[in-house]
């Protein structure tokens, strides 16, 4: 049984996975990277949060302390800040969705390098541009997930997935844009944590103080590559043998995968669609639109009570399927052609006026328009023609969404059992795997029973497509 935490874009989860992928005891607790880490970033508390999640599922579980036989570390990525030698934070958290770095993405953008504002290496320029004055001697330029592995081992190490996706590294695990930085960041190649991990590789053990808290042997401690990785190992990539395209769908965005084989699955290496569906900003440091568009909505309708939001939720889940489609896309709302113009803060206000469960079903549409974009693009670029979708993420656990998308695309969608929990799953998916990805893990993925299949709304669904895609511009990333 593994101990499992995923450090998302809107908080930590931590569960416990048993060997048939069961998750067990899972918790969540809300805890925002971008904001919460303005300014010097809270590494002691978000570590503090991650040990009171453990020990909170450890609590509800009456076999759980006896039985762990490994802790597994995933989370979103690039969240980048200089730490000491202690693993504590010297300069702010550039979260992945902050784009405060914008210049020093163009910059590297004019010299040859497909980079992005999300991505890692212009964020440590932006340090050291900015914050030069704050580093120590010793340093790194650290991942958050880097620091809190450190935290709870004693030992630096690097994830491999994120190197590639986020750092646009070879699969040495340096960055190709070496020169460039050399001559902008001086040494930074020697303050990125070493060693790098493959999927699923030990980066050392528990240290015997926080075992001692939790009542747990000082068992190992696996990095499970950046959360989608995870996410996609929980949906069957690690034991595929047809062509998967999986679908994850979180808070701020969608992102497709394509399924590989051999080296490249090994050291998560798929080729990833990402749309932040779309891009669009709700703080300064740059949010982007997806489940969490979805609860600014509703709190907009109720109490911000958690219990009393999900309840509520649910019900309007289910008002709306009952709803007929509603003709009227999102982005004629507001007088605006581009959806992607819009401040997702705005989206509550602009939708306000109507009852909430037209609301709501206007909105899922416009999401399931996006990722239905988003999916052509792949097949267009990968000629892949996959027989099913398969989805995980918070957000999968909405129906009328995937029934929607389901239709877009005449195309059956399979779910993930708790699919806000497929990405934990995955994780220990990954440490089970130790990084060979044997076809053994396929025991681990589970789905449920009940496939999405294309209903009689397909034609209306695939014709407001096309009226949705000619009043806007193609959102694609391709890594």
């Amino acid at each position: 049984m593994y101990l499992v935490a995923d450090v998302s874009t809107s908080g930590i989860r931590t569960s416990l996975v048993a060997s048939d992928g069961a998750v067990r005891s899972p918790s969540h607790d809300r805890f925002d990277v971008a904001t919460a880490c303005r300014g010097r970033a809270p590494m002691d508390v978000l570590t503090g949060r991650v040990l009171t999640g453990f020990a909170r599922v450890l609590a509800s579980d009456r076999d759980g302390s006896s039985s762990v036989t490994g802790i597994v570390l995933t989370g979103s990525a690039s969240n980048v800040v200089g730490a000491d030698a202690g693993g504590n934070a010297v300069t702010s958290v550039l979260s992945w969705q902050d784009r405060r770095a914008w210049r020093e993405a163009a910059t590297m953008g004019r010299r040859g390098y497909d980079c992005a504002t999300e991505d890692a290496i212009p964020k440590m320029m932006w340090l050291h541009a900015h914050e030069r004055s704050r580093w120590p001697l010793d340093v790194r330029l650290a991942e958050v997930a880097d620091c809190l592995t450190f935290k709870i081992t004693g030992e630096w190490s690097a994830d491999l997935s994120t190197r590639l996706r986020k750092y646009g590294a070879d699969p040495s695990g340096l960055p190709p844009s070496a020169a460039v930085l050399a001559s902008r960041v001086p040494d930074l190649l020697d303050r990125l944590p070493e060693p790098v991990l493959e999927t699923g590789g030990q980066a050392g053990r528990l240290n015997a103080t926080l075992a001692g808290r939790l009542g747990i042997r000082r068992v190992p401690v696996f990095r499970a590559g950046y959360d989608t990785v995870a996410q996609m190992l929980g949906l069957g990539f690690a034991a595929c043998e047809e062509d998967l395209v999986g679908l994850s769908l979180g808070s701020s965005c969608g992102i497709f995968a394509r399924s590989e084989s051999g080296i490249a699955a090994k050291k998560g290496m798929w080729k990833v669609y990402e749309s932040l569906i779309p891009r669009v900003s709700v703080y300064a440091s740059g949010h982007a639109f997806g489940g969490l568009a979805v609860d600014q909505l509703i709190s907009r309708f109720v109490a911000s009570a958690d219990g009393h939001h999900l309840q509520f939720r649910e019900e309007l889940e289910a008002e709306a399927s009952a709803l007929s489609f509603c003709e009227t896309p999102l982005f004629t709302l507001n007088g605006n052609r581009m959806l992607d113009r819009v401040f997702i803060a705005q989206l509550p206000a602009i939708l306000f006026r109507r009852p909430a469960a037209v609301a709501y079903r206007v909105l899922l549409q416009t999401l399931a328009a996006e990722l239905a974009i988003l999916y052509h693009a792949l097949v267009l670029d990968t000629g892949l023609r996959p027989q099913r979708l398969v989805a995980g993420g918070g957000l999968a656990s909405s129906r009328l969404l995937l029934t929607l998308l389901a239709n877009m695309l005449n195309l059956p969608v399979c779910v993930a059992m708790s699919p806000a929990h497929s990405t934990m799953r995955g994780a220990a998916i990954g440490a089970v795997a130790g990084g060979a990805l044997p076809s053994g893990c396929a025991a681990m993925v589970r789905f449920d029973p009940r496939p999405i299949e294309p209903c009689d709304d397909g034609q209306v669904c695939r014709r407001f497509l096309e009226r949705y895609q000619a009043n806007r511009r193609p959102a694609k990333r391709a890594a």
